[in-house]
C-alpha cells in the first residue's frame, strides 16, 4: 500500500508521510519496505529534507542493524537525487578513502539541504562506516564514495559535527553504538594523526562542561580512543593540551566519568610514563582537601586501575606528615582489592617509600608501616577517635591470606602495648571483614586473651567482643584443636598476673569467647583432651570473678557432672573435681539446685579404688558442698558409715581425710550420737595394736588421730577426751601416736583455745613427747610450733627453749622437724624476737648448722636467717 498510495494521493499524502516512516524502516517485508522507502524519496524529494531526513538520521543510531540498514539506503537515495548522481555504479576500490564523487554533485547538495544539515548527514554517514554490521559499513561506504569528492577535505569540514556524533555514541547505553564510535574514532586518528588533535579539541572541552553526563563520558572515552590510537610522538606533542581534560575528567562527579577516566590515564601513563603522574596526579594531590571528595575519588579510581604505578609514587606524598588519614585509608581500601602480581614489584621500594598491602592477593611486608601512619593519626587513644572510622576502610580491605596474618599479628602488638584504636580496628575487622580467620586462632585466641590482663576496660572490652567473634566462626573439631592453646595462654596469663586481678575476667561476657569450646572439650573430646579441658576450665574459673560465672553456672556444672559420672581415668576426673571445687568457692549458692547429684558424684568419687588424688579431691570436693548443704549431717553420717564399714585400708585412709576437712567446715552442732559414731570410729583404727605396722597402718593410725583431734577442738571436748594424758604417758604405743596427731591437729586448728584453757596439761604433754619416739616427738614439735605462732611476738620461754634443746634429739628425723618448726616460728613472728628469747634457741641452731645431715643443716642455717631477719638486708638484723 505504501508503494502505490503516495501515486494515487500525489500531494494530498503530504501530511501522512512522517507517519509511514517508521514502518518502512521497521523492515518487516524488507524488500517491499524499501520499495516504498525509495518511492517515497523519488515522489517528494522536495520534502523529504523537511518530513523524512531527520527521522532517517535518527534511525542511524538505532539498535536493530536492518533499521540503520534501510535508514542508510534511504539516505543513499535521497543525496542521489538531490545531487543528480546515479547509486549504480560499483564503489569497489582498493582504498576505502578513494571516493567517486564530483564537486558539482557536493555543492549540489549543499544548495538542497543547506550546510549545516548537509554536515550532519556526512557525519553520520561517515559514522556508519564504521558500524558493527557488515552490511550497513558497506551501503554506507558505498553512498559516501558516490557522493564525496575528496575524503579528507570533507572530514575537515564535518569535523566538529562528527566528533560531537562521535562523543555521543561512545557514551551511549547501546553496546553496538559505543563500538561503533570507537571505531570511527580510532580510524579518524589513525588517518588524521596530530592534525585531528587541534580539531577535537575545544569538541572536547565544550562537551566536558556540558551538564549532560553522556557527554562527558564521552569525553572520557573519546579521549583514551584517541591516546589508544596515536603515536607517541604525537602524544608528547600534545602532552600539556590533553592531561586537562583528562585531570578534569578524573575528578568529575559522576563515579561512571571517574571511570572512563582512570582507563585513559591507564593508556596514557603506557605512552609516557611518569611523566604523566606528575602532570596529572601532582596537582591532583595538591588539590586534594577533605572538602575534595571527587577528586579523592578519581584518584581511588587511578588505585584501583593503575596500582602498580600509582603506590611507589603516591603513597610517600600521602605520608609525609601532615598525614591526610582520610586519604590515605581511602587509597589503602582501594589498594586492598588489587592484583597479587602488584607487591612483587613493591619490594624493590620497600627501602624508600611505604607501601600498602594488597588483601586480595600477596601481602605487602610494609603494611605495619602503613598502619603506624595511620595510628600515628588518631589524636587520642580512645575507642571513639574520630580517626578510627577511616582507618577501618585501611583494615577492612585487607583480605588475603598473607596480608591477614600481618595486619592481625600488628595489631594484637599494638593493642598489647596499650594502643585502643588498634584492638578497636582487629574487633572490626574480625566483625565486618567476612574474611575466614580460623586458619590464625592459634595467634588470635592467645592474643586475645592476652589482652584480658590490660589494665584498659576499653581494650579488655574489645578484646573479649573480638574472641567472641573468633570464637563463633569454630567448629567442632576446631574448638577440640583451640582447647591446647587456650590452656597454654591462660597458664602464661596466670604466671605473668602474680596473683593480681585479672580484669577481663571481671568483664560480663569474658567466658562466651572460651566456655563453648571447653564444654565441647569435657563432653566429646578425648581423654587427654577432657582432662586439658578440665584443667582450663578450672584454671578460668579460679581467676574468674563470681559475677562473670553467675551466667554459666549451668552451663559449667551440668559437663563436669556428666563426665565426673562416668567411667573415666583419673587424670580427668582430678581435673573435673577441681574445677568443681574451684565453682563451689567461687558461687556457691547457685550450685544448691545441682546439690544432690554433686554429693553422690562426689561420695562416688570418694571411694575411687584406683586414684588416691581423685579420693582426696573428693573429700576436699564434699568439705566445700557442706556450706550450701541445708542439713549437712546426714552426709557427715554417711562418711561415718563408709569408715565403719569399710575394710580397704587406702578407702579409709582418705576417707578420713575427707571426714576431717567436713568435721573443719561445719557450722551447725552434729548431735551427740553423731559425735559419739565419729569418736568410735577412730577408735577402732588407732586402739588396734601392731606389732609390725605397715606404711599404709601408719598413714591410717595419722589419719584417725588427726580426724580425733578435729573433733576434739571443735567440741570443745579436748580435755573430756584424755588426748593430753595419753600423749604424756600412755603405754600403747599405736594409741600415744594417735594421740600426738590429734595434738598436732587442735594446734593447727586452734592453738589459740589449746593454750589459753588447757595450757599445764598440753605443756606437760608437749614436754614429756619430746622425749617420746620420732613419730611423737615430731607431732608434739609442730603442735608446738604451732602455738608460739599463736603467741606473736612473746612466746613462750619454756616451749621455746624446748624446741631448741629437741634440736639435740638423737633421731634425725626429730632434729630436722624441730629446726624446720623454728624456721617457720622465727619467720612469722611479727618482729624479731628478744635477744633474752633468741639466746634460748640460737646456740642449738648454730649446732644444728654444723650437722652432718644436710636437711638438718639447711633448716638450721634458714632458721638463723629469720631469727636475724637477714631475709630483708644487711640492716635486718636489730642488735639493742
Amino acid at each position: 500500500m505504501y508503494i502505490y498510495l503516495p501515486m494515487v494521493f500525489g500531494e494530498k499524502f503530504l501530511p501522512y508521510l512522517p507517519q509511514i516512516v517508521p514502518p518502512i524502516l521497521k523492515a518487516y517485508v524488507r524488500a517491499s519496505a524499501l520499495k516504498a522507502g525509495q518511492r517515497l524519496i523519488a515522489q517528494y524529494c522536495s520534502h523529504a529534507r523537511r518530513l523524512l531526513l531527520p527521522q532517517l538520521q535518527m534511525a542511524l543510531y538505532d539498535e536493530n542493524w536492518r533499521i540503520r540498514h534501510a535508514a542508510v539506503t534511504l539516505i543513499g537515495d535521497f543525496l542521489f537525487n538531490i545531487s543528480g548522481v546515479s547509486g549504480k555504479s560499483t564503489t569497489s576500490t582498493a582504498n576505502e578513502d578513494d571516493t567517486m564523487g564530483m564537486e558539482q554533485a557536493g555543492k549540489s547538495i549543499v544548495r538542497a539541504l543547506g550546510q549545516q544539515c548537509r554536515d550532519h548527514v556526512l557525519a553520520g554517514l561517515y559514522l556508519a562506516r564504521s558500524d558493527v554490521a557488515l552490511v550497513v559499513r558497506q551501503a554506507a561506504s558505498h553512498v559516501w564514495k558516490i557522493v564525496v569528492a575528496n575524503t579528507p577535505r570533507t572530514l575537515k569540514e564535518i569535523m566538529k559535527v562528527l566528533f560531537e556524533m562521535v562523543v555521543d555514541s561512545v557514551a551511549s547505553a547501546c553496546e553496538e553504538r559505543q563500538q561503533m564510535g570507537a571505531r570511527c574514532l580510532g580510524e579518524l586518528v589513525r588517518k588524521m594523526g596530530d592534525k585531528i588533535i587541534n580539531e577535537v579539541l575545544p569538541v572536547l572541552e565544550e562537551n566536558q562542561k556540558s551538564e549532560d553526563l553522556e557527554k562527558r563520558v564521552g569525553v572520557a572515552v573519546a579521549l583514551h580512543e584517541i591516546m589508544d590510537n596515536i603515536t607517541k610522538d604525537v602524544l608528547s606533542h600534545y602532552l600539556e593540551s590533553l592531561v586537562m581534560p583528562v585531570r578534569d575528567a578524573i575528578c568529575d562527579p559522576s563515579p561512571v566519568v571517574r571511570s572512563a577516566a582512570a582507563d585513559t590515564f591507564s593508556v596514557l601513563y603506557q605512552m609516557v610514563g611518569h611523566e604523566a603522574l606528575d602532570e596529572i596526579i601532582t596537582p591532583l594531590l595538591e588539590k586534594l582537601t577533605p572538602e575534595k571528595e571527587d577528586v579523592l575519588a578519581g584518584l581511588c579510581e587511578i588505585m584501583r586501575q593503575n596500582s602498580k604505578q600509582m603506590l611507589p609514587y603516591l603513597l610517600p606524598r600521602l605520608t609525609r606528615p601532615p598525614i591526610n588519614v582520610h586519604a590515605l585509608c581511602s587509597l589503602a581500601s582501594v589498594a586492598g582489592r588489587l592484583s597479587p602480581k602488584i607487591f612483587d614489584r613493591m619490594k624493590e621500594y620497600a627501602a624508600s617509600c611505604i607501601i600498602f598491602c594488597d588483601s586480595g592477593g600477596s601481602l605487602s611486608r610494609q603494611l605495619s608501616r602503613v598502619l603506624d601512619a595511620l595510628l600515628s593519626a588518631c589524636q587520642t587513644n580512645d575507642q571513639y577517635d574520630p580517626m578510627i572510622d577511616s582507618c577501618e576502610k585501611v583494615v577492612i580491605a585487607v583480605t588475603d591470606d598473607e596480608g591477614v596474618p600481618v595486619l592481625v599479628d600488628y595489631l594484637l602488638k599494638q593493642a598489647a602495648k596499650g594502643n585502643v584504636p588498634a584492638i578497636v580496628l582487629l574487633h572490626t575487622f574480625v566483625a565486618k571483614s567476612g574474611v575466614t580467620l580460623n586458619f590464625l586462632v592459634g595467634e588470635l585466641l592467645p592474643g586475645l586473651l592476652h589482652l584480658y590482663t590490660s589494665t584498659n576496660p576499653q581494650i579488655v572490652d574489645h578484646a573479649i567482643n573480638s574472641a567472641i567473634g573468633i570464637a563463633q566462626a569454630l567448629d567442632q573439631k576446631e574448638m577440640q584443636e583451640a582447647i591446647p592453646l587456650v590452656k597454654k595462654a591462660l597458664n602464661f596469663m596466670v604466671a605473668q598476673s602474680k596473683g593480681r586481678a585479672i580484669l577481663g575476667f571481671a568483664h560480663p561476657k569474658a567466658l562466651q569467647p572460651l566456655l563453648p569450646m571447653l564444654r565441647e572439650g569435657i563432653l566429646q573430646g578425648g581423654i587427654e583432651l577432657k582432662a586439658l579441658a578440665g584443667e582450663a576450665l578450672g584454671m578460668i574459673i579460679s581467676v574468674s570473678e563470681s559475677t562473670a560465672l553467675k551466667p554459666h553456672v549451668v552451663n559449667i556444672t551440668g559437663p563436669l557432672v556428666r563426665v565426673l559420672g562416668d567411667r573415666y581415668p583419673a587424670n580427668v576426673k582430678l581435673a573435673v573435681l577441681d574445677a568443681l571445687s574451684k565453682l563451689l568457692d567461687k558461687v556457691d549458692v547457685m550450685l544448691r539446685p545441682f546439690l544432690p547429684q554433686l554429693q553422690s558424684t562426689f561420695l562416688k568419687a570418694l571411694q575411687e579404688p584406683s586414684s588416691r588424688p581423685v579420693r582426696l579431691a573428693a573429700g576436699g570436693a564434699l568439705s566445700r558442698l557442706l556450706c550450701i548443704h541445708v542439713k549437712p549431717e546426714p552426709l557427715f553420717c554417711e562418711i561415718l558409715k563408709l569408715l565403719a564399714h569399710s575394710q580397704d585400708q587406702t578407702l579409709l585412709e582418705t576417707t578420713f581425710v575427707a571426714a576431717r576437712a567436713l568435721i573443719g567446715k561445719l557450722t551447725v552442732p552434729l548431735s551427740d550420737a553423731t559425735l559419739n559414731e565419729a569418736y568410735r570410729v577412730c577408735e577402732l583404727q588407732f586402739t588396734v595394736p601392731l606389732e609390725t605396722p605397715t606404711e599404709l597402718d601408719t598413714s591410717l593410725t595419722m589419719c584417725s588421730g588427726a580426724f580425733y583431734g578435729e573433733l576434739a577442738v571443735r567440741t570443745k571436748q579436748f580435755q573430756s577426751k584424755g588426748i593430753f594424758k595419753d600423749v604424756e604417758s600412755c603405754s600403747k604405743p599405736r594409741v600415744r601416736q594417735a594421740m600426738a596427731y590429734a595434738l598436732q591437729q587442735m594446734c593447727q586448728s586452734d592453738a589459740t583455745t589449746i593454750w589459753r584453757d588447757a595450757q599445764v596439761d598440753c605443756r606437760a604433754a608437749t614436754q614429756a613427747g619430746l622425749t617420746a619416739d620420732s613419730t611423737v616427738a615430731c607431732s608434739v614439735l609442730r603442735a608446738a610450733a604451732y602455738i608460739l605462732i599463736s603467741e606473736g611476738a612473746n612466746p613462750d620461754r619454756d616451749l621455746l627453749s624446748a624446741m631448741g634443746r629437741a634440736l639435740s634429739h638423737q633421731a634425725v628425723e626429730v632434729r630436722r622437724v624441730a629446726a624446720s618448726a623454728l624456721g617457720h616460728v622465727l619467720y612469722l613472728a611479727p618482729s624479731q624476737l628478744s635477744n633474752d628469747l633468741l639466746k634460748l634457741i640460737v646456740p642449738h641452731l648454730v649446732n644444728g648448722a654444723k650437722e652432718s645431715n644436710s636437711a638438718v643443716r639447711s633448716s638450721s642455717e634458714l632458721a638463723l636467717i629469720y631469727a636475724f631477719r637477714f631475709q630483708e638486708g644487711q640492716e635486718g638484723f636489730n642488735v639493742s
